[in-house]
């Protein structure tokens, strides 16, 4: 007995479903609350029922469905936001992915009430960041542009792009498209209002085409809005509760700086917590002294002097385990001189340095 056309359907949307970005921004707002913190009632989707949703949505404009039923107990709404957000963030080049993402990492990053989520967004801050130019944290703006002021200028721009969200009754906009996206990029947004901004973009560009030339102005302000909630949310972020968290953004910080902002460094060292000061010394380990590309040799040996001077110091703590580890690695490359994973060693070399004995930077 051949299998029915609607089985193959259901077997092939049951593949596609297992990586369906709406199913899991879908689920993520089913377990957090607008605050960030965790709903413990709610109606979570599997796989399947977004499936099935989507099955019964064929006929209804091809929207994403899913299956309607009661709210119910979510017994661990930490731990299911978490894998949900993981698995929205696994696919960084699917550019509609990549735009949900940064959508719910401005929103669940600062605010999360789960450290490890609220982690993975610091650590996703790093990844997404190269994909929008972000270099670095960037605070909100004050005052930032009111909700009024914000929705405003969203619907004029959704006017502008030929009613295309099924919003005939906005009318028509005196707009073109080019203008209407330029006066949402001309607003100061703030976290909040950039991710409203991003999502309208992303509505938009879904319905109509990521590729389609008459959107592309809105096609490139949805990436300066990525970019400036990444920003923000990141200066947010290095300013968390959480050491691990903190950590985190300063890591990332460091990797969008290819390691030659001395900021991150000054940020996370000066804390004197076990996280954010394992992000500085594996940065140095990485990139060596934080520098300008062209720096000069003399300068470049005098930045790397001082900085090996601030590690030794920490090595002179009689720090332990991942510390150690990273401490000595970030003397290696500052030095130049070959693997040695023993503190006393590099207090050694440099007391001898200090005392004309050794050489640096490997000479």
């Amino acid at each position: 007995m051949r299998p029915r056309p609607l089985l193959w359907a259901l077997l092939a949307l049951a593949l596609a479903g297992c990586r369906s970005t709406e199913l899991y921004v879908y689920n993520l707002r089913e377990v957090h609350q607008p605050d960030g913190t965790a709903r413990r009632v709610g109606n979570v989707q599997g796989t399947l029922g977004y499936t099935a949703g989507q099955l019964l949505s064929i006929g209804r404009f091809g929207k994403p469905g899913f299956i309607e039923g009661e709210d119910r107990a979510i017994e661990d709404p930490l731990g299911v936001g978490l894998e949900n957000l993981t698995a929205l963030l696994d696919d960084p080049n699917d550019e509609h992915a990549r735009s949900r993402g940064v959508q719910m990492i401005t929103w669940l990053g600062p605010v999360c009430s789960y450290t490890l989520s609220r982690q993975r967004c610091a650590e996703a801050i790093g990844e997404l960041g190269p994909h929008y130019g972000v270099r670095g944290p960037v605070p909100s703006p004050e005052p930032a542009a009111g909700v009024e002021e914000v929705q405003l200028a969203l619907e004029e721009m959704v006017r502008a792009s030929g009613g295309d969200l099924e919003l005939a009754a906005l009318g028509t906009s005196s707009l073109t498209v080019e203008e209407a996206a330029e006066a949402v990029r001309a607003l100061p947004l703030d976290r909040d209002g950039g991710r409203r901004a991003l999502e309208v973009c992303d509505i938009l560009l879904r319905r109509v085409g990521y590729g389609t030339d008459a959107l592309g102005p809105v096609r490139e302000l949805s990436a300066d809005l990525a970019r400036r909630c990444l920003e923000q949310t990141l200066a947010a972020m290095v300013e968390d509760r959480a050491d691990r968290v903190r950590g985190a953004a300063i890591a990332s910080w460091i990797e969008l700086s290819e390691g030659r902002d001395p900021a991150p460094y000054e940020a996370g060292l000066s804390e004197n917590t076990i996280e954010p000061v394992l992000a500085c010394l594996r940065g140095l380990a990485r990139y060596g002294a934080p520098l300008p590309e062209a720096t000069l040799a003399d300068a470049r040996a005098s930045a790397e002097t001082a900085w090996m001077e601030r590690v030794v110091a920490l090595l002179a703590q009689f720090i332990e385990g991942p510390l150690q580890v990273a401490a000595c690695r970030a003397m290696e490359r500052l030095s130049g001189m070959e693997p040695n994973l023993h503190p006393e060693h590099w207090i050694a070399w440099w007391e001898d340095l200090q005392a004309g004995a050794a050489l640096p930077t490997g000479e």
